[in-house]
């Protein structure tokens, strides 16, 4: 499709705009993106797995912290808490029955990926997790609700019927 000039320029001074914006903003188009997809979670890590998040990231420092349903912000004690809490608020985050989210920390930026419970892939929150789960952790791994890239991992158990997240550490 040819463009007309007129259209051209428009297309031009939109990326001319764009350019100028993102140095600026970059932080938060950055904060919109997907680092860890559903589909990846849901079909490719399998049942008993531990994915350590440093290598889903190219820093080698940061946090990473799991939101759980109706969970709107992340606790002040919390390193980086000030950055994530913002940027959740600059997003529009808002928290419900039926989602869950989780934030990795860079540097340089601050990445949300959102989730949709089901019975294929829900999470489980550390105060909800009985013996029975603990049994099926890898050895090695604990569960938290926030932890640093370095140490950060999630794995994925079965229980009465349902697939699960557990956000936690490597020790």
């Amino acid at each position: 499709m040819f463009l007309g000039k007129s259209h051209a320029l428009y297309a031009n001074a939109k990326f001319f705009t764009f350019a100028l914006l993102v140095p600026i903003f970059g932080c938060e188009f950055k904060g919109r993106q997907q680092m860890i997809e559903q589909s990846f979670l849901q079909n490719d890590l399998k049942i008993g797995q531990v994915l350590r998040l440093v290598s889903i990231t190219k820093a080698m420092s940061g946090t990473v912290c799991a939101l759980y349903p109706y969970q709107p912000y992340v606790a002040e004690g919390v390193p980086e808490s000030v950055r994530i809490n913002a940027q959740l608020k600059a997003t529009g985050y808002t928290p419900d029955e039926s989602h869950w989210a989780i934030v990795v920390v860079e540097p340089e930026a601050v990445y949300i990926s959102n989730f949709k419970r089901s019975e294929k892939l829900d999470i489980l929150a550390p105060h909800e997790i009985q013996p029975e789960h603990k049994s099926k952790f890898t050895e090695g791994f604990e569960s938290a609700n926030c932890s640093s890239i370095q140490k950060a991992a999630i794995t994925k158990i079965e229980s009465q019927g349902r697939i699960f997240l557990v956000m936690g550490e490597i020790k």
